[in-house]
């Protein structure tokens, strides 16, 4: 990781470039290289700056929340969040159980940037190892088409998904991989 930071009264320049896994305390390591300030304004203003340096270079990428692998022709989008975070109505409208111990996997199909229809099957996996089968269930919108699937999860768990992918007028099957973390 390397890094130029430079801290004026009326201005801040920053430029960092880092290595995927980087900790937080790397990166504010980095900032801290050769500064003194004595000023508290100044010191508290930095502390922020770190911070929110740390969220935005620590980030996973995303799209609108979604994270997405390409196979070809084929982009596969997913996510997975508790879902608790989904509002109550669309929960009933989808027959999704709203719960603590429950998390919602989101995957969605473009084939050549148009909706793709499929089968999909999976599973997810904690970190002892126990599976849990995921059945999908299929909602058509407008112009989308995605799949949706519920697994329990506990409270600050891991959860490693094994997603099979088999797209109408499509070869051979997709094989995603992803994990994701619940706290």
């Amino acid at each position: 990781m390397t890094g130029f930071f430079h801290w004026h009264a009326d201005h801040l320049f920053l430029q960092v470039r880092v290595q995927p896994r980087s900790s937080c305390n790397q990166i504010t390591g980095l900032l801290n290289d050769g500064l003194k300030i004595n000023n508290p304004l100044e010191r508290k203003c930095l502390k922020i700056i770190r911070r929110l340096i740390c969220l935005v270079i620590l980030a996973p990428v995303t799209v609108n929340g979604a994270q997405y692998q390409q196979f070809g022709e084929v982009t596969v989008f997913y996510n997975s969040i508790k879902s608790t975070l989904i509002p109550e109505q669309v929960a009933v409208v989808h027959g999704i159980v709203r719960a603590e111990n429950r998390a919602v996997i989101n995957i969605a199909i473009k084939k050549n940037d148009n909706p793709a229809a499929a089968r999909v099957t999976g599973f997810s996996t904690n970190l002892i190892s126990q599976t849990n089968e995921l059945v999908f269930i299929e909602v058509r919108e407008q112009s989308a088409i995605y799949y949706l699937a519920s697994s329990v999860v506990g409270k600050n768990e891991i959860l490693r998904f094994t997603i099979n992918i088999e797209i109408e007028d499509h070869n051979e099957p997709i094989l995603l991989n992803f994990e994701q973390g619940y706290y």
